[in-house]
């Protein structure tokens, strides 16, 4: 784990200590959870081409560790054994040989044979079945030392649970929190990644900021598949307040058009953009970004489309892609 992981998750810690712990190598996590951007739909049968699902990992030296994945449905929990790191399945439909390690990724796409080795034996399952992707890691003498799984709705794709065990329990290790803040007297709210702001919020030296209990869940800095992250200054006269922007094109015309807002950093974290009709990859939590359409120009961040409506409902201005209007997709939490 790194120094500015370390300091970021020790601050984070003063309001959620349950989240503290981090997976620790060796260690592979599914990418997904309810809520998030659905997986590939129409997985029934064995003519649906394998789902997209990503992941992070940190195995450690080349050839140390080696992870299986598996499908199944449905599962059940079994406390005898090793069981307690990973699943009992009742009815398994594919179980793939021991693939060596391939040291730290981020967002990596997990190699998935496709539908029709999983219903080899039965051609299909009936029509919304749950299915679920597990990965697990063993060390060399065999031992389960990690797993992480997901399940979905085989018609739909809608993620129905997440869970990781042993190493992979807690953030992925290139996961970084981006914690909300409001001031009531300015009516602003302001997020930050920065351990530096984090410690002035909440200690009190920027006065008039409370935690709202809202966090992101960013990557640490870009890789494939990713953007980093531009933040502006909108100075006292215009605003006194931060944008954000995933858009590299978005961050050059506001640099373009508003000379005004002071250009702070290219890359304070880094996150998934949409599609152009905002759908998020696979796995991934759209994010919101509203207006607040004021001369006190604020913006607030959320992944909550109730949160979303209800700012809209006292005049924020939706600003993103697609008819959702999503601005960027983050880690679920």
């Amino acid at each position: 784990m790194s120094f500015l992981r370390c300091l970021a998750v020790a601050c984070f810690c003063l309001l959620a200590p349950l989240s503290c712990l981090g997976a620790v190598p060796p260690y592979m996590q599914l990418i997904g959870a309810p809520g998030a951007a659905p997986l590939l739909a129409g997985t029934c049968d064995s003519n649906a081409p394998p789902p997209v699902v990503r992941f992070d990992a940190d195995l450690g030296p080349a050839d140390t560790y080696r992870y299986s994945t598996a499908v199944v449905t449905p599962y059940f929990f079994d406390d005898e054994g090793e069981f307690n790191v990973i699943w009992n399945q009742d009815a398994t439909l594919f179980i793939s040989p021991f693939m060596p390690s391939t040291g730290a990724q981020a967002l990596a796409v997990l190699p998935l044979v496709s539908p029709a080795n999983w219903y080899a034996a039965l051609g299909r399952v009936p029509e919304h079945t749950e299915i679920a992707l597990r990965v697990a890691v063993y060390d060399a003498g065999g031992k389960a030392v990690a797993a992480s799984r997901i399940s979905w709705d085989c018609s739909t794709g809608t993620i129905l649970s997440r869970e990781h065990r042993g190493n992979a329990l807690g953030s992925s290790t290139f996961a970084l929190p981006v914690v909300e803040y409001y001031n009531a007297t300015l009516d602003h709210y302001f997020m930050t990644a920065d351990i530096a702001e984090v410690v002035k919020l909440d200690t009190g030296a920027l006065v008039g900021w409370q935690r709202t209990g809202a966090v992101l869940t960013a990557y640490m800095s870009w890789s494939d598949g990713t953007n980093p992250v531009c933040r502006f200054y909108i100075p006292p006269p215009l605003g006194d307040s931060h944008f954000y922007s995933a858009s590299p094109a978005e961050c050059a015309e506001v640099r373009a058009r508003f000379p005004l807002l002071f250009y702070e950093a290219s890359d304070v974290f880094a996150v998934a953009l949409p599609d152009a009709a905002g759908a998020c990859p696979a796995g991934m939590m759209a994010v919101f970004r509203l207006w607040n359409g004021r001369a006190d120009s604020n913006h607030r961040y959320t992944t909550d489309p109730l949160q979303k409506a209800a700012m809209q409902g006292i005049g924020y201005v939706a600003e993103g892609y697609g008819p959702a209007a999503v601005a960027f997709c983050t880690l679920p939490r």
